[in-house]
């Protein structure tokens, strides 16, 4: 199994759109020609060809991100894919908000 690494949240926050509240890259090499070398570099640290984050997020608090990615091949983020992850992250937030809980709390 993988291990997933912290990606900087301030690389999150730059790439993150304030519409949709979610991103993505098809492929990452574009990150260097958008934000220099550092996300990029990030990235490949974890083998990332591909990647998509959405915030979970209920009203104005901000619990976290979910982030999905490819580390085989390149990958065409899809609509489907896509509204399913949004749908999950918004599922999330709901269950934290009427739970009152955080993130670290359902790790346990």
């Amino acid at each position: 199994t993988k291990e997933f690494k912290a990606v900087s949240e301030d690389n999150i926050k730059k790439n993150m759109n304030s519409l949709n509240r979610i991103f993505y890259y098809n492929d990452i090499s574009q990150l260097r020609k958008i934000h220099g070398k550092s996300f990029e570099e990030e990235c490949r640290s974890q083998n990332i060809h591909s990647i998509f984050y959405a915030e979970i997020r209920y009203r104005e608090t901000l619990y976290g991100y979910l982030r999905a990615d490819s580390t085989t091949t390149m990958r065409i983020w899809q609509y489907t894919d896509m509204n399913l992850l949004i749908t999950a992250a918004n599922t999330i937030a709901l269950k934290l908000h009427y739970e009152n809980k955080t993130i670290e709390s359902l790790e346990n």
